[in-house]
């Protein structure tokens, strides 16, 4: 499984970040235990496919873009100072932190993954010839995501002898999971009602998309986390 996402970051970039934005739900698929599906626990932390396959897909999309353009451009932005202040932040809070290790550990997660799918995703769109169609391209893959991983969900939920409260993929907390499903929602509406040739999201034809929609939906709702509810229906 890491080999074929470091390929599909290497064959095509934006598809590949946004199948590393899932990485979670993706190795909780990986790792499924049928003996046992349980929908109420988390995976320990993974160093392959949670820290080392992200960061070696990272390298790649780098290395593609650089094969490219061998003039790379990437210029800060207002909204870059707050990842500086974020981890000057968790510098910070470390000193005075019960558990310094634990502490220290987290900043350097922040540094290497988090900080790196924004500044990552930055630099490939501000390299890009096309960069509205990158956004499509990338909104696309994370609506297919989110279908896919909605009906493993279900398929799950079906092999289980439990009462689920909140719907996920067993080993992942259900607040990722519902934040996959309801930026799929969203890419779906906005797919509906934005002029098609500004937001061209060919998923089949209105009916099917409808049909998507009340999906992902009834999904969104059995995973039960409000405040995506919430932060969706705004958005």
């Amino acid at each position: 499984m890491g080999l074929l996402i470091l390929y599909i970051c290497w064959w095509r970039p934006i598809g590949g970040l946004a199948i590393l934005m899932q990485i979670n739900l993706i190795r909780a698929i990986v790792s499924l235990d049928f003996s046992d599906l349980c929908f109420r626990c988390v995976n320990e932390s993974d160093i392959l496919l949670g820290a080392i396959i992200p960061l070696l897909g990272f390298l790649l999309i780098l290395i593609k873009l650089y094969s490219k353009n061998k003039n790379l451009k990437f210029r800060l932005s207002f909204i870059d100072v707050f990842f500086i202040l974020i981890i000057f932040t968790l510098f910070y809070s470390s000193i005075f932190s019960s558990d310094l290790n634990a502490s220290i550990a987290y900043t350097g997660r922040f540094i290497l993954l988090a900080s790196s799918y924004y500044f990552i995703s930055k630099i490939i769109i501000l390299n890009a010839e096309e960069p509205d169609k990158l956004i499509i391209d990338f909104l696309k893959v994370t609506l297919i995501l989110g279908v896919c991983l909605g009906v493993i969900s279900l398929i799950l939920l079906s092999f289980s002898n439990s009462s689920v409260d909140r719907l996920t993929i067993p080993g992942v907390h259900p607040i990722p999971f519902s934040q996959l499903i309801g930026f799929a929602v969203l890419v779906i509406i906005s797919s509906l009602i934005i002029y098609k040739k500004l937001l061209p999201i060919n998923i089949g034809g209105l009916v099917s998309r409808g049909v998507l929609l009340v999906f992902l939906l009834m999904v969104l709702f059995a995973s039960n986390t409000k405040g995506i509810l919430l932060s969706a229906i705004l958005s």
